[in-house]
């Protein structure tokens, strides 16, 4: 939605018009004030079956890190009482009467279905953090190759043949330890979920993240299977569960 609207105009004093996400036009909204500091009083702006939420702005206001977090924060809240249906971070519009006549009319229908689908389901993410040292030693361990390799380059420059190869075998070792376990954990959890996918993966930090959306009526099964993957895995990675959160991974980009 970057090209509707404007989310940065030339500099003035008139408002702009902020969207969070679109939610059922019978939501009632959470007590922001209790959400974080960051979030200010945003509004519902109903059209149909639909509504937007939205907050008026400053049009030559930048928004930065401060807001990011508080669009998180805003649809998360939503999410935990009832469904929504995020709007990319920036979106705005120059006028009130846009977010009705470019986003909520032309697709009333269309998002009324979408929000219909989602009622009753929220998005949890399982993230596995990975002990670094804790997994090198157990690929050293378990490969043969790369243990005598390591033990071949010790005294060899960084850059020499041998060591960008050692590089290599054990990045392609890691990639195989993380999809491997989040087969593990798709397999365990996704059978109590309504959908799930891999969400993220990065060598850098040793983490993969994994999104799950899951129904209402099964949310203490899933936090069970989750308690389960933590005790398998805890020898080598530590296991954080968010949720319950809007679905930002299984709804399409507004």
């Amino acid at each position: 939605m970057s090209g509707t609207g404007t989310s940065q105009g030339p500099a003035g004093t008139h408002p702009a018009w902020r969207v969070y996400g679109i939610v059922p036009a019978e939501t009632a909204l959470p007590d922001w004030a209790a959400v974080g500091p960051a979030v200010r009083k945003p509004e519902l702006l109903r059209h149909g079956q639909i509504a937007a939420v939205v907050e008026p702005l400053d049009s030559d206001q930048r928004l930065g890190r401060r807001d990011l977090l508080a669009h998180a924060e805003v649809l998360n809240a939503i999410a935990e009482h009832g469904p929504v249906v995020p709007v990319a971070f920036g979106s705005a519009f120059a006028e009130r009467d846009q977010v009705i006549t470019e986003l909520l009319a032309p697709q009333e229908t269309a998002l009324a279905s979408m929000l219909d689908q989602l009622r009753g389901q929220a998005q949890f993410l399982l993230r596995l953090r990975y002990a670094q040292e804790t997994l090198l030693a157990m690929i050293i361990a378990g490969d043969p190759e790369i243990a005598e390799l390591r033990e071949q380059t010790r005294q060899q420059p960084e850059d020499s043949p041998d060591n960008i190869r050692l590089g290599e075998l054990v990045v392609r070792a890691v990639e195989a330890r993380q999809a491997e376990d989040s087969d593990r954990v798709l397999a365990t959890l996704g059978p109590v979920a309504a959908d799930s996918k891999v969400s993220g993966r990065t060598l850098t930090n040793g983490t993969v993240t994994l999104a799950f959306l899951v129904p209402d009526r099964q949310r203490a099964e899933f936090e069970a299977a989750a308690e389960e993957i933590a005790a398998q895995l805890a020898d080598r990675a530590a296991v954080e569960l968010q949720g319950p959160l809007a679905p930002f991974d299984f709804v399409p980009s507004l």
